[in-house]
């Protein structure tokens, strides 16, 4: 820590924070804890049976003694001067005593000493212990050369452990015999600060820790290094491989030689004083050519309001531009030379008006440029303006207010900025030539002046703020309004309103309105009550009120709200839900009420006059009692609203008290081959219409069965598994009224079986022998519901009906050979049997009439017995009405008509189209009724 070599300086800063007992204190020693010991100390000293002692020590002795106790801070300082080998000890800054010594001390100690008689704990407070050290110089033994050198290096090996930095200097000095020397000059950074030339050179280092507080530092010399040469005797020169020129200097030297334009060849020869040569050479550049460029002020500005200006500067030359010249002056007086760069930054001279700037460029070989120079008008005065606010008015009741602006300037007006704000923050800009700015908002708060601030700034840059201030009053809302004598609702558009005005407001005027922005509302006297009329139309009405008060600044309104209602309420009646009869005496009557207020009173008469009907309480639904008599009851029923205004409902309902009649038909006659069901047509006799029906076979209709609408042909169901034979449909009918029929019914006799028939002649695989083409077709059929068509096709043909009465057909073949006759027998049910003969047709030359004379007879006595027994039989089982052919005659509903001789025979067309004639009776259709024909029981 400590160093013979080097200045220091070794501080304590300390106070014992109570008497010491037996011993203690702190200082600086060689080793020891002892402070008799040390080359400085302080103690503190009390051992109970004696005095107590405070005593500072300097090398061993006591230089200061105190019989009392000391418990204040104190600095104590032990001060090495290197160069005289002494000590100093100090006290806050008083010497106390100086010594030589022969040894350094090595450590700070601190805390209980062994001076004491007994042991102590340290009762010390320590502020810092710090050591300083600051330098030392040795000076080395001077060194002799061989030859005369000139020192060129000195260059210092040394280093250091201080933790920020250390320093060494170094010094040097010259003699040319070793006896006389010359003046010490400072090497910086290994180079003599002057010319060093001689046979002898000597040394001298300066060392130093600036610095060093807290720590433990050194600095050390490791080794010293001189660089030097021998110096010039002779210097020649010559140029462009020309004659040698001896120049005059060897250090410093000067020649004259010839060169030419641009580029030339320069060598030099130089001769030490050891008799050593060395040739080097350069090259040269003549240049006589100056630079040319310009120069601009503040980048061609027009003004300014400043004489501190920027100059713009450009200028070129071959071998470049070093330099610039600048004067304020034509005559370059004042001039002041930089270093060439694009701006430069120049103070004008001048007052307001022209002034101007000249400068001239300098190239690397010192050629200067001609004079350019440029102008500005130099302008000082500031803008003049003012600022209005809402036209100079007082108060102002809202933020948003109009400006109006004027401003002028000699030169003109570059920017106008507003700000609520004398610094112009969040300010705006405003065009220059605006002399309005409308919508301004000012700084928000509560009531109070507020103000705004105009900068104007010219052409030149000069400014001015100005500024104008109006009184922020925020509109309140004050007074008040009582509409109707504080109704909520009312029927009428004019009403009646009592105003109450705040005394303190000092109104001047006041204004109603129906419209919150007072639209088309015009000021008024004040008045403590009026007369207003409501908006038209039903609904919440507010009338709003606000006062000028005498600032010129209005309120804002007060409202008062009522309900107008001048519209009757719509009352709807429904009677047993809307129901047009009813066949119960008590219907349940609904009242629909519609109205923008609720219902208070009602009254329910049986005519459209209330005079006499006593009102009650509003209900939405109640029972009403009809009279028992057929026909139309009507109700009348009346509706108040909150408001007062009434309105009428009306209905009606028919009572109903006679039940439909019923009649059922069948319109496909009584037999029916249907598996599911049979149409019907029912006739109902009604008064009420709305007729539906329920129909049902072989049972009367159940409460389950579905009720049906009656318009026009019905399907009776046919229950599944039904048997052939008789049935009976049940009907019953409910008209709109709801009432309900007695049960009809009618039978109808359900016949799914096909007819049977049997192709007689040609018999089926027989051979015709004959001569022409003619073929008597005979056949036999049967079926319970009777025969009602039949038809053949000759080998897959066309259709062709037999005439009913007709027990045979004559069937006229194409030619001879194989054929088929199809039969397709079809019963009055509407059931289908066929049957297929196929025979071949040979020709004979022996012809038999008509199909033989003998086979003819036979058939027709077949035939005849067959009819005669199916008649009889037909007559015993079906009495009562029917129709149709039996027998081959016709019959009436009656059964027992007498015998009608049958139609006369037509010719019509088959169902396939023309050519193929058929007989037809009754119709000359080939639908006729066959029924009954070749029909056996």
């Amino acid at each position: 820590m400590f160093s013979q070599e080097m200045d220091w300086i070794a501080r304590i800063d300390m106070r014992y924070t109570s008497q010491g007992y037996s011993g203690s204190g702190g200082g600086i020693s060689d080793g020891t804890a002892i402070a008799s010991s040390s080359f400085m100390a302080a103690y503190n000293e009390w051992a109970g049976w004696q005095n107590p002692s405070f005593k500072v020590y300097s090398n061993h002795e006591v230089v200061y003694n105190q019989s009392t106790p000391d418990t204040s801070n104190h600095v104590y300082t032990l001060k090495y001067e290197a160069d005289l080998s002494k000590y100093s000890v100090m006290m806050d800054g008083t010497k106390l005593d100086t010594f030589n010594h022969w040894n350094i001390p090595s450590v700070f100690w601190l805390g209980a000493t062994s001076d004491g008689i007994y042991a102590q704990v340290a009762n010390l407070e320590i502020d810092y212990v710090d050591v300083w050290a600051f330098n030392g110089k040795r000076t080395f033994a001077p060194i002799q050369f061989a030859f005369e050198t000139a020192v060129d290096e000195v260059n210092i090996n040394w280093s250091t452990t201080h933790p920020a930095t250390g320093d060494a200097g170094l010094r040097a000095r010259i003699s040319t015999d070793g006896t006389t020397w010359g003046d010490w000059t400072d090497v910086i950074d290994g180079i003599p600060d002057a010319l060093l030339t001689g046979f002898w050179l000597q040394l001298q280092v300066d060392l130093s820790l600036p610095g060093v507080r807290n720590t433990n530092a050194n600095v050390a010399l490791h080794g010293i290094d001189v660089v030097g040469h021998h110096p010039v005797r002779t210097v020649e020169v010559r140029s462009n491989n020309g004659q040698w020129v001896v120049a005059t200097g060897t250090e410093e030297w000067t020649a004259e030689v010839q060169l030419k334009e641009d580029m030339n060849h320069i060598d030099v020869r130089v001769t030490d004083s050891g008799g050593m040569s060395n040739l080097s050479y350069f090259q040269q550049v003549l240049d006589t050519t100056p630079p040319v460029g310009s120069m601009k002020i503040l980048k061609d500005r027009p003004y300014t309001n400043d004489l501190r200006v920027t100059l713009s500067l450009d200028a070129t030359d071959k071998y470049g531009v070093e330099y610039v010249q600048v004067s304020n002056s034509p005559y370059f007086t004042g001039i002041v030379t930089f270093p060439f760069q694009g701006s430069l930054d120049w103070t004008m001279r001048g007052s307001d008006g022209e002034v101007a700037c000249y400068v001239r460029f300098v190239d690397s070989h010192g050629l200067v440029s001609d004079t350019f120079s440029d102008t500005i008008i130099y302008d000082t005065f500031q803008p003049s303006g003012e600022i209005t606010i809402n036209d100079g008015s007082a108060y102002s009741p809202s933020l948003d207010v109009d400006l109006d602006l004027e401003y002028s300037d000699l030169r003109g007006i570059a920017t106008i900025e507003l700000s609520n704000h004398r610094h112009f923050k969040d300010m705006k800009t405003v065009d220059v030539g605006e002399t309005t700015f409308e919508g301004w908002v000012m700084a928000g708060g509560g009531d109070g002046p507020r103000r705004v601030y105009m900068r104007l700034t010219d052409v030149s840059g000069n400014v001015r703020v100005i500024s104008d201030y109006i009184n922020y009053y925020q509109p309140k809302a004050v007074g008040s309004l009582t509409l109707m004598d504080g109704a909520n609702v009312t029927n009428k558009g004019v009403i009646e309103v009592d105003i109450s005005v705040p005394l303190e407001l000092q109104a001047r005027r006041m204004q109603l309105s129906n419209d919150p922005a007072f639209i088309d509302a015009t000021w008024e006297q004040l008045e403590v009550d009026t007369i207003w009329i409501l908006s038209p139309g039903d609904g919440p009405k507010m009338v709003y009120l606000r006062f000028w008060d005498f600032r010129d600044i209005v309120s804002l309104p007060v409202n008062a709200t009522i309900i107008l209602d001048a519209t009757p309420p719509r009352v709807d009646v429904i009677i047993d839900g809307g129901a047009t009869y009813a066949t119960d005496t008590t219907v349940a009557v609904e009242v629909i009420y519609v109205d923008a207020l609720p219902a208070t009173s009602m009254w329910v008469s049986r005519v459209d006059r209330f005079n006499e009907i006593e009102p009650q309480q509003y209900t939405g639904s109640f029972e009403w009692e009809l009279f028992r008599q057929e026909g139309p009851q009507g109700l009348f029923i009346k509706v108040v609203d909150l408001a007062g205004n009434e309105g009428v409902g009306r209905s009606s309902i028919h009572f109903a008290t006679i039940p439909p009649e019923v009649i059922v038909r069948l319109p496909d006659g009584e037999w029916s081959n249907s598996e599911s069901h049979v149409p019907i047509l029912v006739d109902v006799i009604d008064h009420y219409g709305g007729i539906e029906v329920q129909v049902s076979m072989d049972a009367d209709p159940g409460d389950g069965t579905e009720w049906l609408a009656n318009d026009g042909v019905l399907q009776a169901p046919v229950p599944e598994g039904t048997a052939d034979g008789d049935h009976m449909i049940y009907v019953r009918a409910r008209n709109a009224a709801g009432l309900e029929s007695k049960v009809a019914n009618v039978t109808v006799t359900l016949d799914r079986t096909a007819p049977l028939v049997t192709v007689l002649h040609p018999v089926d695989g027989s051979s015709i022998p004959q001569k022409g083409f003619d073929v008597l077709l005979e056949l036999m059929s049967s079926d319970t519901s009777g025969i009602a068509q039949v038809r053949f096709r000759v080998d897959g043909g066309n259709w062709t009906l037999v005439p009913y009465s007709g027990q045979s057909s004559i069937v006229t073949l194409d030619d001879f050979g194989d054929h088929s006759i199809e039969v397709e027998v079809t019963d009055g049910a509407g059931n289908t049997g066929s049957a297929i003969t196929t025979f071949g047709l040979e020709e004979s030359e022996a012809r038999v009439g008509s199909g033989g004379s003998l086979t003819m007879l036979l058939l027709l006595i077949v035939i005849a017995v067959i009819v005669a027994v199916a008649y009889e039989s037909r007559r015993r089982r079906r009495g009562g009405f029917g129709s149709g052919f039996l027998d081959g005659l016709f019959h009436t509903h009656n059964p027992e008509a007498a015998r009608e001789p049958l139609p006369e025979r037509t010719d019509v067309q088959n169902e396939e189209g023309p050519g193929n004639d058929v007989p037809s009776y009754g119709g000359g259709t080939d639908e006729a009724d066959h029924s009954g024909w070749l029909e056996t029981p």
